[in-house]
C-alpha cells in the first residue's frame, strides 16, 4: 500500500476507535467531547507536531559560504521536485543527526554539522536524494503523523499512570508506554525496506547507500544519546540504541536487515 493511502487510513482508524470505544462503554452523551478532543488531536498532527521536533534542535540556515556545498544540490533537487516548501537545516550538536519530517504545507530536512563532517559530499547528496523521494511518495508525512500519534499517546499514557504511581498499580501503564512504539512497527519496518529498494536503482548505489546507513548506525550506537521517543520515526536509522527493552528497538528495520536487503550480504 503507498504511504499516502497508509496516512489516510492511518488517520481514519485514529479517530474512527476512539468514537467506537466511546459509543460501546461510555454511550452517545460522551460523543460529543470525544469528536471535539479528536479535532484538537488532528489539528496539532497536521499543524503543531513538525513544528515541536524542530524547536528540539537549534537549527539554522546554511550561510551563503556552505563549505560542504549541500545547498547547491538541494537548490537543484527542490527546483526539479518543485517542492517549495522544503526547508534545508543545520545545527551544531555533536552527534550525526540527519532528520526529516513535515506535512505538505512545511517539510524540513535538519543534518548536524558533525554529519556533513564525517560523510563525503557524495553521500550527503545521496542522501538529499534519498529524502526528496521519500517526500514525493507520501512516506515522510506518515511518518511525521506516526511521531505525532506515538508522542500523544505517550502523553496520554503518562497522565493515566500519575494517579496510579500513589497506588503503586502502574504497571500496566508503564508496559503499554513501553510498547507504544513497536505495536507500529508492523507499518514503519517495511516501509524503510521498501524505501531503500525503490530508491537504489543500480548496484554501486545500492553497495554506497549499504555502507552509508552502516556507518551511521554504528555511529549512534557509539554516541548512545538520549532522545525523546517519539522522534525515532523521523530518524534515518534507530537513535534509541541505548534503550535495551524491545519497544523501543522495532520502529526501524536492524540494520543488518537493512543492508542484506540492498545488497544481499552483511556488513557491506
Amino acid at each position: 500500500m503507498k504511504p499516502l493511502f497508509q496516512s489516510f487510513f492511518l488517520l481514519i482508524f485514529i479517530n474512527l476507535f476512539p468514537c467506537l470505544l466511546v459509543l460501546f462503554f461510555l454511550k452517545l452523551p460522551f460523543l460529543i467531547p470525544t469528536l471535539a478532543l479528536l479535532c484538537v488531536f488532528n489539528i496539532y498532527l497536521y499543524q503543531f507536531h513538525s513544528l515541536k521536533i524542530l524547536k528540539n534542535f537549534t537549527h539554522q540556515h546554511f550561510s551563503p559560504n556552505d563549505p560542504w556545498k549541500v545547498m547547491t544540490s538541494f537548490k537543484k533537487m527542490q527546483k526539479e521536485a518543485d517542492l517549495e516548501n522544503l526547508h534545508c537545516y543545520k545545527t551544531k550538536m555533536d552527534y550525526p543527526v540527519s532528520v526529516c519530517f513535515g506535512t505538505p504545507k512545511n517539510y524540513s530536512i535538519i543534518f548536524s554539522e558533525q554529519l556533513l563532517d564525517t560523510f563525503s559530499e557524495k553521500e550527503i547528496k545521496l542522501l538529499l536524494s534519498y529524502y526528496f523521494q521519500a517526500i514525493s511518495r507520501g512516506s515522510i508525512l506518515f511518518l511525521t503523523l506516526l511521531s505525532g500519534i506515538i508522542y500523544c499517546m505517550d502523553r496520554l499514557l503518562f497522565v493515566l499512570n500519575s494517579p496510579l504511581r500513589f497506588f503503586q498499580k502502574n504497571k500496566s501503564i508503564n508496559f503499554l508506554r513501553v510498547w507504544n512504539l513497536s505495536i507500529w512497527s508492523w507499518l514503519t519496518r517495511p516501509l524503510f525496506l521498501k524505501l531503500d529498494r525503490q530508491f537504489m536503482k543500480t548496484e554501486k548505489e545500492k553497495r554506497l547507500w549499504a555502507s552509508f546507513l552502516w556507518k551511521v548506525d554504528s555511529l549512534y550506537k557509539q554516541e548512545k544519546r538520549n532522545f525523546p521517543t517519539f522522534f525515532a520515526p523521523v530518524f534515518l536509522t534507530n537513535p534509541l540504541t541505548n534503550i535495551k527493552s524491545i519497544g523501543y528497538t522495532f520502529l526501524h528495520p536492524k540494520i543488518r536487515s537493512r543492508v542484506k536487503n540492498l545488497i544481499g550480504s552483511y556488513p557491506p
